[in-house]
């Protein structure tokens, strides 16, 4: 038989090593967001002309490719600004967390018992 003040005692340890794992969760959470809402913005003002390439060869290799592929500079940066950037932010998930996410995560360390 555990006594009880040993079972509070295990319940209060395992609630501070929660604490951590939570922040470092969030914050990781958080940051994947970020990186993905920066993602869909950067799309939305892309500009094929700031981009660049170490060598002249593979910068015209692939200036050559895209106006052979796409028609035109311009049609491609279309294609990158609208249906590319439709589909990908399709296929990722909302870079908006619900509050039922977060009281779904926080609950989890408040309800031990």
């Amino acid at each position: 038989v555990v006594d009880s003040d040993f079972r509070s005692r295990n319940r209060q340890m395992v609630s501070l090593l929660m604490i951590p794992v939570v922040t470092c969760m969030v914050h990781a959470t958080r940051r994947n967001y970020g990186e993905k809402k920066q993602l869909t913005d950067d799309l939305k003002s892309f500009d094929l002309e700031k981009v660049s390439c170490v060598s002249d060869f593979d910068n015209a290799f692939i200036h050559g490719a895209i106006s052979s592929w796409y028609g035109s500079k311009e049609a491609f940066t279309e294609f990158v600004r609208g249906p590319l950037r439709e589909e990908l932010c399709d296929l990722l998930p909302s870079p908006h967390l619900s509050w039922t996410y977060v009281a779904f995560m926080v609950s989890s360390a408040v309800s031990y018992r």
